[in-house]
């Protein structure tokens, strides 16, 4: 396969609803910094046999953060109080439907992710609408969760700059020898 080519990529689709905007904000957000991440990992810089074992080390320490972030976000949630009125629920003027492409089986956990912080939103927003919780009680987990996602999705980042920056200059090198050998066979020819 030539370099430039563009290679088969499978992934699983995963649907879902968000309800929230600040829901739907992390997803696009999450899916961003996210996927070509995991690919680049887990597929591309895999395949080099300089970086296969740093990318093997980053893929178990992100898929770490990402199942802790998770495990977490899950307990938490079930900590939140259920509504003192039975049977009320809460409503949303613009769920949306996401459809985010898996292309490693890291990403279905930040699928989780996303629709636990969605359904943290929603939890709080009915415990104040049902009186239980003040607006300001409403609005401190969902700040800190935004702030504790936004933290690991960045230390996930973090985890990936070094290779990125060393598959870089790997292309580089290679690309600088492929046109030395071109120049070589030119004048030789």
């Amino acid at each position: 396969m030539k370099k430039r080519e563009k290679r088969s990529q499978p992934a699983l689709l995963m649907h879902f609803n968000l309800k929230t905007h600040q829901g739907q904000r992390m997803c696009q957000w999450m899916d961003y910094r996210l996927k070509n991440l995991l690919f680049m990992l887990e597929v591309v810089y895999s395949e080099n046999h300089d970086l296969q074992d740093l990318s093997v080390k980053a893929i178990e320490q992100i898929t770490q953060e990402l199942e802790a972030l998770d495990h977490s976000l899950q307990n938490f949630l079930d900590e939140v109080p259920p509504p003192a009125k039975r049977g009320s629920s809460v409503t949303y003027n613009k769920p949306k439907d996401f459809t985010v492409q898996c292309t490693t089986p890291q990403a279905i956990t930040y699928v989780n992710i996303l629709k636990n912080y969605d359904l943290l939103i929603q939890k709080c927003d009915l415990l104040w609408l049902t009186g239980q919780w003040s607006r300001k009680e409403s609005r401190e987990p969902v700040h800190e969760w935004t702030k504790t996602l936004s933290r690991g999705i960045g230390h996930c980042s973090e985890l990936f700059s070094p290779l990125r920056r060393q598959y870089i200059q790997y292309q580089k090198l290679n690309h600088s020898g492929d046109e030395s050998e071109q120049a070589e066979s030119g004048v030789s020819s």
